[in-house]
């Protein structure tokens, strides 16, 4: 309980998971301060820790987690609708409960109703100034970037003369999507000096996408570069490159370098599952602004190496999958590993680096059997790492994906995905363990 407080935000998820099995009252209460202190999430792992703490309070139904939950679907509904995949895990928890309990969904339906949907009706409006003018005041710098204050306040004079309540509604909702890109993209532009952030904000293009959607398909020579702010999207790659698994793409994730930088076409598609929201930057555009702020390419290139790392780890699994880069590798994971068929193996197993790169690698395990991929899809790894000057680090990730390419069908490939990208994009590895 006390490490809880302590631990980095990667680590926090783990430790849930341990915590729950004992039955201490100290246990929920914990948890509900944990979930209080939410905002502070890192922006990386806001969504992924929120979800996981609604999970895990099913098995504590006292009112204070339903009114901790219910105030959850309020703030996220209020600004992102009933779509928001946040809304939606909160309510199949509450859901949870009630059927866990009294099953009576004629009073859980009344809670939500009264609750959640009159905040829709009344809560929304009442928190935009009848008069227009009060804008600036309302919303003014507070929750953004100080960096972007003229940009925000442009936005609000521009604003100043509608009177409908519609276009205040607009522009209330406006400034809570920048509000909320600002926060997912706060590690970028503090990379920024006060010019080079303003020019980025100013010349990207937001854009929903509706679910079923595609963001992108494979081979799509789209040279646009792809900020998520929020939602989630499907991974689908061709068929002729094997049984492949992904976890989705979600707010916080940069896509389309390759096509940016290197005219690459896409190594595949992406559906969106729920409505998207996107800033586009766009390459022709960009190349207008780039020379009229040095320094601002070389900025953006470093960060897209870093952040923007799963199609690099795709495509090169898919051109040279059996080439290892390092000496043999230990995997522990908590689960025993099966061959393929079906037998179970120790719970570690050894395997090869086969690609790395600023922000993640590739590993190849020789039990071929897809299970292995599902049953630790989305699992935290610890990654003991060492480099050309003989230093060593302990880093964490995520295992975003892989499965049996094609070309190499006795394999199974792993994509990890670093929380913190490294300085350097070459690196051995010489144990994971898959949490």
């Amino acid at each position: 309980l006390e490490a809880l407080q302590l631990i980095d935000d990667e680590l926090k998820a783990h430790l849930v998971d341990l915590l729950v099995q004992f039955e201490e009252p100290e246990i929920e209460e914990t948890l509900l301060s944990l979930f209080e202190q939410r905002e502070n999430f890192s922006s990386h792992m806001h969504d992924f820790l929120i979800s996981k703490l609604c999970n895990k309070l099913v098995a504590y139904p006292s009112s204070q987690t339903i009114q901790a939950l219910l105030t959850l679907i309020e703030n996220r509904q209020e600004r992102y609708g009933l779509d928001d995949s946040l809304v939606r895990t909160a309510t199949d928890t509450l859901h949870k409960i009630e059927q866990n309990t009294s099953g009576d969904t004629t009073s859980f339906q009344n809670i939500q109703e009264n609750q959640v949907n009159a905040l829709i009706e009344d809560e929304v409006l009442a928190q935009i100034p009848a008069d227009p003018a009060d804008l600036s005041a309302a919303y003014s710098d507070e929750g953004f970037s100080n960096i972007f204050v003229e940009t925000l306040t442009d936005t609000l004079t521009s604003n100043m003369e509608k009177t409908a309540v519609e276009e205040q509604t607009s522009s209330f909702e406006s400034h809570l999507s920048q509000d909320h890109h600002l926060m997912v993209w706060s590690g970028f532009y503090e990379r920024l000096n006060t010019e080079e952030a303003n020019t980025i904000f100013k010349n990207l293009t937001p854009q929903t996408l509706k679910a079923g959607e595609y963001v992108v398909q494979q081979g799509d020579k789209l040279s646009d570069l792809i900020f998520i702010d929020h939602g989630f999207g499907e991974i689908i790659t061709p068929e002729n490159a094997g049984d492949l698994v992904f976890t989705p793409i979600q707010g916080g994730e940069l896509l389309g370098s390759g096509g940016f930088f290197g005219n690459q076409p896409w190594p595949f598609t992406i559906q969106a599952q729920t409505d998207i929201q996107v800033r586009l930057l766009k390459k022709d555009q960009f190349s207008g602004i780039q020379e009229k702020v040095p320094g601002l390419l070389g900025k953006l290139s470093e960060f897209c190496s870093q952040y923007d790392v799963l199609p690099y780890l795709i495509s090169g699994a898919m051109d040279n999958p059996d080439a290892p880069e390092a000496s043999e590798i230990t995997i522990h994971c908590p689960s025993a590993f099966k061959g393929q068929s079906g037998e179970d193996f120790d719970n570690e197993v050894s395997g090869n680096l086969t690609q790395t790169t600023h922000g993640g690698f590739n590993v190849i395990v020789s039990k071929a059997n897809l299970d292995n991929l599902k049953a630790c899809l989305g699992h935290q790894v610890s990654a003991e790492l060492s480099f050309a000057d003989g230093s060593l680090q302990t880093s964490f990730g995520i295992i975003v994906g892989g499965g049996i390419y094609k070309g190499f069908p006795d394999g199974l490939h792993l994509h990890i995905k670093l929380y913190h990208p490294l300085q350097e994009d070459g690196f051995n590895c010489s144990t994971i363990h898959i949490m």
